[in-house]
């Protein structure tokens, strides 16, 4: 009995001994948990204490596109979550996304393979950049098409824009500006000297009769066409049965207002743009709709073929007259008188600027660009008695001694054009005609102006056309240009 409860004691003491060691090595591993952080088994740390996912406490993690986290420090932690894998509190999360990426690759034809998951995520995106690619390649073919059409349609577009004479070729001119001279760099002995005349105001059966005897059939330009004018029609007095016959000969007609009304200043001062709309397109649509009236069958003047104005007084409007023009597909205007010395070829006012002093000294020239020609009116200098007088037109100067005195004073204004082959412009009212004299030394002078062999005698509207298309003289001859 002795030996058997002895036998029995020291087995319970062997037992409470062994509980104790346990509970030490417990104690000891939990103590060292908190100070050295204990690797990570299934997502856990081996402190009961510490019942946090491991992962959810480090700052220092970052997630792979296989959902693996890996710590940013180096050592055996690192190696340890690499070989663990995925904490256990994310297992499920992790195994859904993996479900549903193989429900993806199954739909997609290929096998979903369970250990190269993450090389197939990112094989996947390459495979899938592929495709856009050779969708943009069938494009880049679609915008290749393109390409050559404006290629080639640039090219004919050149080639309708480039005038070919002599040895040359010139592309047209869209913007002309101030001082450019003789266009495309053409010589004086190839450029024509141009000379338009322009008449103000109403076509009336006493005016009509200077018209018919200077504009015959008997002068012709050197490439064998009549010689043409331009004609700003105002709508008091005008006979347009008159204006008609002046068109079907192929002179030009332009607007100058219906009212022609005084003062000059109101033009300037007053007029609104809704006021220049009204004379000057009002005039257009006028002379359109009177013409057809009186044209009968034959039809009026298109409103397509009235492309050009002049103020009455020649009292500008500033950008008020201009952006009306423009708005209103007029082509050009010639109301601004050019004071210096010095004559300028038309010019588009494109830069404004470039002519405000030099050129227009109104307070009312136009300060805004406008897609617009401007014809400026060269002045005319008369020499009398020792005193120059300049004049804005032909009829503002009165040289003496009738015919001669007529004579010699439009032969010097023209000179000073003709040298450097400056258009001249014949601006004037037929009441200048009334004086004696000057109606003959018009004709003769006309006639001494054709005895040359580059002197044309065009409209307004056909000047413009040739200074955008420039032709050399014998090219002019070829085509018969001024027809």
């Amino acid at each position: 009995m002795m030996a058997s409860s002895t036998r029995q004691l020291l087995l319970i003491v062997c037992f409470q001994l062994i509980i104790a060691a346990d509970s030490w090595i417990i104690e000891d591993i939990s103590t060292k948990s908190r100070l050295n952080r204990p690797n990570v088994v299934l997502g856990r740390s081996l402190s009961s204490e510490r019942s946090t996912p491991y992962y959810e406490e480090r700052n220092d993690l970052k997630y792979t596109m296989s959902g693996i986290a890996l710590p940013q420090v180096a050592g055996h932690r690192e190696r340890q979550t690499q070989i663990h894998g995925i904490p256990v509190e994310n297992q499920e999360k992790h195994d859904r996304r993996a479900k549903i990426n193989s429900r993806r690759i199954e739909k997609r034809g290929r096998p979903a393979a369970k250990h190269t998951r993450p090389a197939e995520k990112h094989s996947r995106p390459t495979e899938k950049h592929s495709r856009p690619a050779e969708k943009h390649s069938r494009p880049a073919e679609r915008h290749s098409r393109p390409t050559e059409r404006h290629s080639s349609s640039s090219a004919d577009s050149k080639k309708s824009s480039v005038v070919n004479y002599a040895d040359k070729e010139c592309v047209v001119q869209k913007v002309f500006p101030v001082n450019s001279g003789i266009p495309c760099n053409l010589t004086t002995t190839q450029t024509p000297m141009f000379v338009y005349f322009s008449f103000d105001d109403a076509i009336t059966p006493w005016n009509i009769r200077f018209y018919r005897q200077l504009f015959s059939d008997e002068h012709r330009n050197p490439d064998g066409c009549p010689i043409r004018a331009t004609f700003f029609n105002s709508h008091h007095n005008t006979q347009y049965g008159l204006l008609q016959e002046l068109w079907q000969l192929k002179h030009e007609v332009a607007s100058h207002s219906i009212s022609h009304r005084g003062p000059s200043t109101w033009w300037s001062i007053n007029a609104t743009q809704q006021d220049w709309y009204d004379e000057i397109v009002g005039q257009r649509d006028n002379i359109h709709r009177q013409t057809a009236a009186a044209a009968g069958s034959r039809g009026g003047i298109p409103i397509a073929e009235i492309q050009g104005m002049r103020a009455p007084f020649l009292a500008l409007g500033g950008d008020l007259q201009f952006g009306m023009l423009e708005r209103n597909g007029f082509l050009y205007d010639s109301s601004i008188p050019n004071n210096n010395n010095h004559p300028s070829w038309p010019f588009t006012l494109h830069e404004p600027s470039a002519m405000n002093g030099p050129i227009c000294r109104s307070p009312y020239c136009p300060v805004e660009p406008h897609n617009v020609w401007e014809v400026v009116m060269n002045v005319y200098f008369m020499n009398e008695s020792g005193s120059v007088t300049p004049c804005s037109m032909i009829d503002g100067c009165r040289p003496r001694n009738g015919r001669l005195g007529a004579l010699r004073f439009l032969r010097a204004n023209f000179q000073r054009h003709y040298d450097d082959k400056v258009p001249f412009g014949i601006n004037m009212h037929a009441a200048w005609f009334a004086f004696e004299g000057y109606l003959d030394a018009m004709n003769s002078f006309i006639g001494e102006m054709l005895e040359r062999n580059d002197v044309y005698i065009v409209p307004i509207r056909k000047l413009i056309e040739w200074i955008k298309h420039p032709l050399t003289i014998s090219k002019m001859n070829e085509i018969r240009f001024s027809c």
